[in-house]
């Protein structure tokens, strides 16, 4: 008698098993077996007196009588991830053996050792535990192997997903193998969600093309708002009827469920009619038939919570057909009347070119860039650097650049209206606008338009639609615009959840493309410099251009398709604006683009009393201010400085914390006090 292997998992901890339908099962009639062939030997399923057909495998409580069952039918072996163990899979779909080795040192320096189960080789999956429920997450990338309609991706499979660990494999028709045999439940890794967020992030930079893409975790269903999956029926209805149904959409039953959650939840305003779409969509399966009783039974065991809806099918149908995600976001903005826009619309859809004419499309674009070799028209830029570096100095230059149609560092610069957003709002604007007209003449009449307003570009339902539409009503269409901070338009959300800075980045794109606009979000950096603008990693993934502000420098650390070796130095060059009530200097800086050394002479202090980022941010607004206080003697205000720092540099800045900052920087002989109430560096060994 053959082993029972539900047992000998059972017996190594594993006792969340589920029965996997064999590649040459004979489905039952009208079972999901019978329309999806493809989901033989690896899709859980029970075998009854008509054929094998599916079950609620994920609220099924396994027994012991299961496992004795379950193995006379003749089923292979599943392992259910979640569970009390809380056990997570990396899934490697790829069989370009160099990029599966690559994944695997990556995951064995991320996550640590691991179980290896082999189906088709190269192809493998890891096997670990984690400290809590983990929702499920992707990584796409290309292969050169894998079609791009199906691409390659390292999937982690948590709760509400299953592996196939013992049976046939339905392609190779050969077992499924352990190489270095099974571990005891006990002794497999556990992952921390931040082992895993590095991991990911790893692979994006790794692989080639990669994407990120997440999934909610049907254990946090019930904590998502179900009326925002709700979607625009005549919208919804758009990019259903633009849906292929494919392998590409729904290459197997649990890929055709979840377009069905989809829909159900979009429609819960009409049921009847997602019912109708649902059909409709089913009906247009490619690789066979579906039995509309069998598609309305399948409807019926949807219910609710949701955890996917419209923005899924939008975004879905976008990647797949031919329908515009910007068009639900943000129609109708543009004019109806458009002629080229019709003309557009009755061109083919698809045009193939020979290389000969791909190759001359290289020269022939009419798009041209904004900054020559910097930042490309219509693309995405992160500009980013620690608090008190000069970040907005430095935006509000290039803009004024590229309003005016003034070449940057030497680059030739593409004039164009720009629209600089201050979310974070504040009286620094206006300081700095006033810098700019008193040192840079052409500045009064360009077309540089500020707003310094709260906006939350989380929400679609928020600010999104109303920005875009003011931006198109300004005299002239932008070709720049600037978000400053990031971190404001996020709007309360979570910069490290692939769930907000997803949504942000997708409407970001929708701003971009109903605009047709080069859009910077100023940004900050994270603990670790070296990593980067802080949040989760699908922001760097979706950024063309990256930016760093630091100790005087601007370093290009990120180009998609430019040379990324472009870096330069700069100073803040101080401008007295006005006085306040107290008869003092009102001041504010414009950037000065310098040599790299010049920059570095600023930016150093001497060595024996090395600043904090925080102290030299404080040492560069003394010295900033001294140059036009107080007839240059060097002495600064104590109140001039705060309101510098404050309107200028950092709005978090209080007075308590300049204080402590002075009392600190007066230990290290780096400033002096020679008056209650003034400041002054101390000497040229300062900044050399």
């Amino acid at each position: 008698m053959t082993e029972n292997h539900f047992l000998r998992f059972a017996r190594a901890g594993y006792r969340d098993l589920v029965p996997i339908t064999p590649p040459d099962a004979k489905p039952a009639p009208g079972s999901s077996f019978a329309r999806r062939q493809g989901a033989l030997g690896k899709a859980p399923g029970i075998l009854g007196e008509d054929g094998w057909r599916g079950f609620d495998w994920t609220r099924h409580a396994t027994t012991d009588d299961d496992l004795v069952r379950w193995h006379l039918m003749g089923a292979g072996v599943g392992i259910r991830c979640g569970g009390p163990l809380n056990l997570v899979a990396v899934d490697v779909d790829t069989t370009n053996p160099q990029l599966v080795e690559e994944i695997a040192n990556a995951a064995a320096r991320h996550l640590g050792d691991a179980p290896v189960r082999v189906g088709r080789a190269p192809k493998l999956l890891l096997l670990y535990r984690s400290l809590a429920p983990l929702p499920y997450r992707r990584v796409l990338f290309d292969d050169g192997h894998a079609p791009s309609t199906a691409p390659a991706r390292v999937e982690l499979l948590g709760a509400g997903r299953q592996f196939v660990a013992h049976g046939i494999h339905p392609s190779t028709h050969q077992p499924y193998t352990w190489p270095a045999g099974i571990w005891p439940a006990d002794r497999l890794s556990v992952v921390s969600a931040a082992q895993l967020d590095a991991f990911f992030a790893d692979l994006t930079l790794r692989l080639p093309r990669a994407q990120q893409q997440a999934d909610t975790a049907p254990a946090d269903r019930a904590n998502v708002d179900q009326g925002r999956l709700k979607g625009d029926l005549e919208a919804v209805r758009k990019a259903v009827a633009s849906l292929p149904n494919t392998e590409a959409v729904a290459a197997t039953y649990d890929d055709y469920v979840r377009v069905g959650y989809a829909i159900k939840a979009a429609t819960q305003d009409d049921p009847g009619l997602g019912l109708e779409l649902f059909q409709q969509w089913a009906g247009r399966w490619d690789a066979g038939h579906n039995d509309p009783e069998v598609v309305a039974a399948d409807w019926a065991r949807m219910k609710p919570p949701f955890n996917i809806g419209a923005s899924y099918l939008y975004d879905l149908a976008a990647r797949h057909g031919d329908f515009n995600t910007a068009a639900v976001y943000l129609e109708p903005i543009e004019d109806d009347g458009d002629d080229e826009a019709a003309e557009a619309a009755e061109a083919p859809r698809y045009q193939f070119l020979r290389p000969a004419e791909r190759a001359a499309l290289a020269t022939a674009s009419e798009a041209r860039p904004l900054i020559k070799g910097l930042l490309d028209a219509s693309a995405m830029s992160v500009l980013y650097g620690e608090s008190n570096t000069g970040k907005t100095f430095v935006a509000l230059d290039m803009a004024w650049h590229i309003a005016t149609g003034t070449d940057y560092a030497g680059m030739r610069t593409t004039q164009a209206p720009v629209v600089y957003v201050v979310a974070e709002g504040g009286r620094g604007m206006a300081k700095r606008m006033a810098a700019l007209v008193q040192k840079r003449p052409r500045t009064s009449q360009a077309p540089l338009w500020t707003l310094s307003h709260p906006v939350n570009l989380l929400d679609p339902e928020a600010d999104l639609k109303p920005l875009a539409r003011a931006i198109l009503a300004l005299p002239e269409r932008p070709g720049f615009i600037v978000l400053d901070t990031l971190s404001r338009v996020l709007a309360g959300g979570d910069e490290n959840s692939s769930t907000d800075m997803g949504a942000l980045v997708k409407h970001f794109d929708l701003l971009r493309a109903a605009t047709g606009s080069h859009l910077m979000a100023v940004h900050h950096s994270g603990k670790d410099r070296a990593r980067g603008a802080r949040g989760h990693s699908l922001l760097r993934a979706a950024t063309d251009t990256e930016i760093e502000i630091a100790e005087n420098r601007i370093t290009v650390t990120k180009q998609r398709d430019l040379d990324k070796s472009w870096s330069s130095g700069f100073i803040l060059e101080p401008a007295s604006v006005g006085k306040d009530p107290d008869g003092d200097a009102i001041i504010s800086c414009v950037v000065q683009l310098t040599s790299e050394d010049q920059a570095a002479a600023v930016a150093a202090a001497s060595p024996g009393n090395a600043p904090t980022p925080a102290e030299a941010g404080v040492l560069k607004a003394i010295a900033s201010l001294a140059s036009a206080n107080l007839g240059g003697t060097g002495v600064v205000r104590f109140d001039a400085l705060l309101r510098f720092l404050q309107d200028n540099l950092s709005g978090s800045m209080t007075k308590q914390n300049l204080a402590n900052a002075l009392t600190a920087m007066v230990a290290k002989k780096l400033i002096s006090r020679p008056a209650r109430g003034f400041v002054a560096i101390n000497g040229p060994d300062v900044f050399h």
